[in-house]
């Protein structure tokens, strides 16, 4: 569906952001 694939978006782009 549309939420896993938010989710799947989200989580990646949020652990790259508290990288930098």
């Amino acid at each position: 569906g549309v939420l896993p694939n938010i989710h799947a978006v989200l989580l990646p782009k949020k652990i790259a952001g508290d990288k930098e």
